[in-house]
């Protein structure tokens, strides 16, 4: 069946209709990846901190590793969306609220939070991931999960079946003016993580990482794109145990019966809900949770730039990888949001802080090449500065300045690393 072409009025309302929901779709991913992270960042490590055995601890290793995996693919799921925004000519968006994020913000019924490891925030995240259609194998594994899903609870996948049938209704009208984003600035797996990893070439359809980039330039890739988002959340029949719904049930499932087990069984730190800057009082805490704020917000800006970019030259775009993905993100961010969560937030030595994933300053598209590099160098500089400094104070336990010094190093590497690019490239410190 031939669709009929849209009138212009239609046509406007309906494209407007669609960059609205890829710009929600973007923020709830972002917000989404935080709240993973935070669950991740929460947990025990050792039996010193009590309330967990050996034998527990490697269980809840498995569960990190699951969850960070989806932290992962969430951040995928961003990338994937800010494609789609530039494919039909939007603005990648990686803006969202800080946290706590009222529930009207979203098209989900409950409402994003930062919350530590526990069946509570389990709960929250499986209802969130709930798909629209499931296998029997699946029912039978949510049935025994006894949780009970809110009525009419709008789901992410709903918003994205929504993006793929505006995107085929625009198509089928003139496929030549929704498509206009240019195709290099589109970003692919092989950009995010250049291979070879390791001494390794891979192929180009290698999935790294457990995360897989395509670019958008047509509705084909589109659909693409979008129905991979769905299946790794959702999941589907192709999906199966891979989606993030199964995967999130079956450690609710493996927690609960863990409890049930041993009534003294914690996994997670006491850290505070919804951490922030008025609530964190320690001195201790103070400075490694504004320390986390620049690193987050130093990142989002480089991410602008990296999938925003204007002018930049190849080697300019590949300067911006090397430096935002794996270097600040798990040398970096991973470690200052674990150490959070060891240390007191205030006075109450049971009540841990923990990173609030915000933004530090009117955050915003730095439009002009040559000022935002410098600007970004200038922040990794302080950055660096106030790391060294933690390595070197007095109070800390002798584990957490280790990781201080590991983090102070690799600023200083990353720091280095993009001084040295803007040098090469031409770029005025």
């Amino acid at each position: 069946m031939t669709m009929q072409p849209l009138a212009t009025a239609d046509r406007m309302a309906k494209r407007t209709r669609l960059g609205n929901l890829l710009a929600t779709a973007a923020e709830l991913e972002h917000g989404v990846v935080c709240q993973y992270l935070f669950v991740a960042f929460s947990m025990k490590r050792h039996t010193d901190e009590g309330g967990v055995s050996w034998a527990q601890l490697e269980l809840m290793r498995g569960w990190e590793a699951q969850i960070l995996l989806i932290a992962r693919q969430e951040m995928e799921h961003l990338g994937l969306v800010a494609n789609l925004l530039t494919a039909i000519g939007e603005a990648p968006n990686f803006l969202r609220p800080n946290f706590p994020i009222p529930s009207r913000y979203y098209p989900v019924d409950d409402p994003p939070s930062l919350e530590p490891f526990g069946l509570k925030v389990l709960k929250r995240l499986i209802i969130l991931e709930q798909p629209a259609t499931t296998t029997p194998e699946e029912d039978e594994l949510f049935a025994a999960s006894g949780i009970q899903v809110p009525p009419q609870t709008e789901s992410v996948g709903s918003l994205y079946r929504e993006v793929l049938k505006l995107c085929t209704e625009l198509d089928a009208g003139d496929c030549s003016s929704l498509w206009i984003g240019p195709p290099s600035a589109q970003r692919d797996t092989l950009e995010i993580i250049p291979v070879p990893v390791r001494g390794l070439q891979l192929p180009p359809i290698a999935r790294l990482y457990d995360v897989a980039f395509e670019p958008v330039t047509d509705l084909a890739s589109a659909t693409a794109v979008i129905n991979q988002i769905i299946e790794e959340g959702e999941g589907a029949p192709s999906a199966g145990p891979a989606s993030h719904w199964v995967r999130l049930l079956t450690i609710h499932k493996e927690l609960s019966a863990a409890v049930k087990a041993d009534k003294g069984f914690t996994p997670a730190r006491p850290v505070m809900t919804n951490p922030t800057h008025d609530r964190i009082t320690n001195p201790q805490a103070l400075p490694v949770f504004e320390l986390f704020d620049q690193a987050y917000t130093t990142v989002v800006l480089m991410l602008m730039r990296y999938f925003g970019q204007t002018d930049e030259s190849a080697p300019e775009v590949a300067g911006l990888q090397q430096a935002v993905f794996y270097p600040m993100m798990t040398t970096i961010l991973r470690p200052l949001g674990e150490i959070l969560t060891q240390l007191p937030a205030g006075t109450d030595l049971t009540v841990r802080a923990g990173p609030a994933f915000s933004f530090g300053r009117g955050l915003a598209f730095l439009p002009h090449r040559e000022a935002a590099w410098n600007l970004i160098g200038q922040y990794l500089a302080a950055m660096a500065d106030a790391a060294d400094d933690l390595s070197t104070a007095a109070g800390y336990a002798a584990p957490i300045t280790a990781r201080f010094t590991f983090v102070a190093q690799n600023l200083a590497r990353i720091q280095l690393n993009f001084q040295n690019a803007m040098t090469q490239l031409g770029i005025a410190s």
